[in-house]
């Protein structure tokens, strides 16, 4: 198989982190056999310098997440000890260049930061990292799956190479210490494609809403507006879950590996700039279950963030995160924001139920408690069983 390279580095005497250019069109949207992805790794890495790879021999996983692409954990016994990423995009995903560049720019950011590992090589529609240790966690399907579990295939740790509560914690902290400023240029690039995102707040929910521009291409501007709007109903009871971060934007085990001694996250396709909450309400929704194990991973953050994390601290932040999953990917928000596309006049009454609910909290610490036990959704179907 070739690859149509528009620019290529000379090859190295060893291999090392090398970017090249091109595209491969053989693995663009259809079924992807074992043979394509391993023919893409041995000609991409032939030509920066990595010599004797056995194609014949090396042995492909799918460890495809939640975003609509491609990824792939391809191994070999050669001397190279191959142990790589590779990120097949589809056509959507492939042709949308704003966002496949903010999420190059992103895992160079991770990298730079030492959170992250370098891109070994790239096409227009795919590219290579290396894979830099063991993952801690896997997707796995929950038994008694709640709506949003049924959505997204739930993650959890994995025994063996399991990460403790409090270092997923420290590395949160970690990625949300970096700068931000990388990030400016590609929400430039949404604000020109999308003049109304001007309007938007820095830490809004809507810039993770970025990774995939349909979207907002879908819908009208004042619609767009609309779904800006609703961020007004968010009122976070700690500072932490304000602030504004680079946002990791899919954070949970099977995005994160053990490397060197420390852990690294893998995986930039909705990596973005909001507020804080955004990367602890995900973390909520995909692996933290149990509320005490809730509890830990937020007092861990709140260590390592150099925050105020007495009890009261922390229970206010798991109250936020649980409030904000209402504007999540999947979540309340999202599904009313859909049919905005065919009814533009829609009320998004649906997200304005789990909003008013979450707003009457803030006036009754019992109300607290219990989002903060059982999530603002359980909170709600039990409220409305209740009434007449």
């Amino acid at each position: 198989m070739k690859l149509g390279v528009d620019e290529l580095e000379s090859p190295p005497a060893t291999p090392k982190a090398s970017i090249i250019r091109g595209h491969s069109v053989v693995l663009t949207d259809r079924e992807r056999t074992r043979d394509d992805v391993v023919g893409l790794v041995t000609d991409a890495l032939s030509r920066i310098g990595w010599k004797d790879l056995d194609r014949h021999h090396m042995k492909v996983i799918d460890v495809s997440g939640l975003g609509g692409s491609q990824t792939y954990r391809v191994t070999g016994h050669d001397s190279n000890k191959l142990d790589v990423a590779v990120h097949l995009r589809s056509k959507a995903h492939a042709t949308d260049k704003t966002s496949e560049g903010r999420m190059e720019a992103a895992a160079n950011h991770f990298a730079r930061h030492g959170i992250a590992g370098k891109r070994l090589a790239q096409g227009s529609d795919w590219f290579v990292e290396g894979w830099e240790g063991k993952v801690v966690g896997t997707f796995d399907k929950l038994k008694t799956p709640a709506w949003w579990r049924r959505a997204c295939q739930c993650s959890s740790m994995m025994k063996h190479e399991a990460a403790s509560l409090v270092e997923m914690g420290n590395l949160l902290a970690q990625i949300h210490a970096t700068p931000t400023q990388w990030f400016d240029d590609w929400r430039g690039r949404l604000e020109k494609r999308h003049p109304v995102l001007r309007k938007a707040p820095r830490g809004s929910h809507m810039w993770y809403f970025g990774f995939q521009q349909n979207c907002f291409d879908d819908l009208r501007e004042d619609s767009i507006q609309k779904w800006i709007d609703e961020g007004r109903f968010f009122k976070p009871l700690s500072q932490s879950a304000a602030r504004v971060v680079t946002c990791h934007g899919d954070f949970h085990p099977a995005n994160v590996v053990r490397a060197g001694g420390g852990l690294r996250v893998i995986d930039f396709e909705t990596a973005c700039v909001a507020c804080a909450v955004q990367d602890l309400a995900w973390s909520f929704k995909l692996f933290l279950s149990e509320t005490e194990d809730k509890r830990v991973f937020t007092e861990a953050y709140l260590l390592a963030s150099g925050q105020p994390a007495a009890p009261e601290d922390v229970e206010a932040l798991m109250f936020d995160a649980e409030c904000y999953s209402m504007f999540l990917y999947l979540g309340p928000l999202w599904r009313d924001t859909r049919v905005l596309i065919k009814d533009p006049e829609y009320d998004l009454h649906t997200f304005r139920s789990y909003a008013f609910l979450a707003l009457q909290a803030h006036e009754s610490p019992e109300l607290r408690s219990q989002i903060v036990e059982y999530g603002l959704t359980a909170c709600l179907v039990e409220r409305e069983s209740r009434s007449p």
